[in-house]
């Protein structure tokens, strides 16, 4: 049977805080509090849909990271320590979720109840607005039930003073143009927050299932084409209050298959309410231009179709090649050795003498040009690194697709000997599937042996091929 449990004596606070590198482009810290040792149900699910939420929502990899607490990293220490080593910057966004117990105490207000201390809620979000982030989030689904609760464990000392297909519209204005701190918890004041192993929390189930929607015009309530967190607040409410109704309905009209413990509690309990303590406010967009170090200049990737355009957001700095071809801020490069970009990485990719064409902001012409890059490219921030596969015979960097999958983009020529070299991959191809399993992580694209059927996606064309090559009986890591 499906078990019931309330969050109290510790539901969970959720904070989602925005935090971002301190050389000042907008960045999402999201820190994911799971508390595990606590076996509650459906936590661990509210966990996984938060995080899937942001990466399939955020595929732009210099804009996003997801740090997971679970089990014995579940504890005030961590947590504190998280938020005063996090680099942060003016325009960046702190995200902090929390999964477990809470409870509201009578003297000192809301507290996240660990099984490895307490965390109070004005405590954390003090140390996250101490960081200086432009956004801090915390949401929370977890009881606030009145309760006298033992004296603190830990008491913290004070913190130390995008492109649209990459960044699902609703996300980037929710994260990346508000500002000021949005606070929220799943139950009102002497409310438990209640979940189910299959829906997880209610308030986590409702908050999730609206943020994965993506859906900015269903939100938008006011008809301005932006989604505030008041106007996602609201559906989030009722749908975590219709939950509740439900359920508490369904169990006291079966109330001999219950304890009488849970049905004493819902007797008592008439709903469950998210309550917001702030919402923050709109804000201007975060400006999210990216330093590429073979071309020594800042730019944004704009869509062009289905590729992308670099378009220069500053002078070119010093020893940039494009420099000598009088490149300025508004020109667009289109294509380097005759290949589109079709991500953001697959400009790093060309090396040396290299052909290329841009657009002129001044006339909208596309003018042949040739540079000279350097050869020696590090990884910039917003970049995946590099790995090597041997089996395969390849060197790729790993680009998120949403749920957890991934693509392997072939970020060098393939190696002289390659199995790839039977169906022609070169630099920029992305292999999505191994054997027609998807990619979850590096061991996905090594561990594969014999005859392997192979999904790629084309540089020149964007479209999807197939074919099969023969790896070594053994797997080369």
């Amino acid at each position: 049977m499906t078990s019931y449990l309330s969050r109290s004596l510790g539901s969970l606070l959720c904070l989602f805080g925005f935090v971002g590198a301190a050389w000042g482009q907008g960045r999402i810290d999201v820190l994911i509090v799971c508390d595990t040792d606590t076996k509650l149900a459906g936590i661990e699910r509210d966990a996984r849909a938060l995080r899937s939420v942001f990466e399939t929502g955020i595929q732009d990899p210099r804009l996003l990271r997801v740090t997971t607490f679970t089990g014995a990293l579940v504890s005030p220490q961590q947590v504190f320590d998280h938020y005063r080593k996090v680099q942060v910057g003016p325009n960046d966004a702190l995200v902090f979720f929390y999964t477990g117990h809470g409870a509201t105490d009578p003297q000192r207000g809301h507290c996240l109840t660990t099984e490895r201390g307490l965390i109070y809620r004005k405590d954390l979000r003090a140390a996250m607005q101490a960081r200086g982030a432009r956004l801090n989030v915390l949401l929370t689904d977890c009881c606030s039930n009145v309760v006298d609760l033992p004296p603190a464990v830990m008491t913290p000392g004070a913190a130390p003073g995008a492109l649209p297909d990459l960044v699902r519209p609703l996300l980037r204005q929710l994260f990346l143009e508000h500002r000021g701190t949005v606070d929220i918890t799943a139950a009102e004041l002497d409310q438990s927050a209640w979940a189910t192993n299959l829906l997880g929390g209610f308030f986590a189930h409702a908050l999730t299932e609206h943020l994965f929607s993506f859906d900015v015009k269903g939100h938008d309530t006011n008809g301005d084409d932006f989604v505030t967190w008041a106007e996602l607040f609201q559906p989030v409410h009722d749908q975590t209050q219709f939950t509740f109704r439900s359920f508490r309905q369904e169990v006291l009209a079966n109330a001999a298959k219950y304890s009488g413990r849970m049905i004493a509690a819902l007797q008592k309990q008439q709903d469950q309410e998210p309550h917001a303590f702030s919402l923050g406010e709109r804000g201007p967009a975060v400006a999210t231009d990216y330093f590429v170090p073979n071309l020594n200049a800042y730019v944004t990737f704009e869509p062009l179709g289905q590729r992308y355009g670099l378009r220069l957001t500053r002078p070119p700095l010093a020893g940039s090649p494009l420099l000598p071809r009088q490149l300025e801020p508004g020109d667009m490069l289109i294509e380097m050795d005759g290949l589109p970009f079709r991500h953001p990485v697959d400009v790093l990719s060309h090396v040396g003498i290299t052909p290329a064409a841009f657009i002129n902001v001044r006339n909208d012409e596309k003018t042949p040009v040739q540079l000279t890059l350097s050869n020696q490219v590090f990884t910039p921030d917003w970049a995946p690194p590099e790995r090597v596969a041997r089996g395969l015979g390849i060197t790729y960097r790993l680009i998120p697709l949403g749920q957890g999958t991934y693509g392997a983009r072939l970020s060098r020529q393939p190696f002289a000997n390659a199995p790839v070299n039977a169906l022609r991959l070169e630099i920029g191809d992305m292999i999505v599937s191994l054997d027609e399993s998807p990619l979850k992580g590096h061991e996905d694209v090594i561990n594969h042996v014999g005859k392997t059927s192979l999904r790629f996606l084309n540089i020149r064309t964007g479209e999807a091929q197939f074919g099969d090559v023969l790896l070594p009986p053994q797997v080369v890591k």
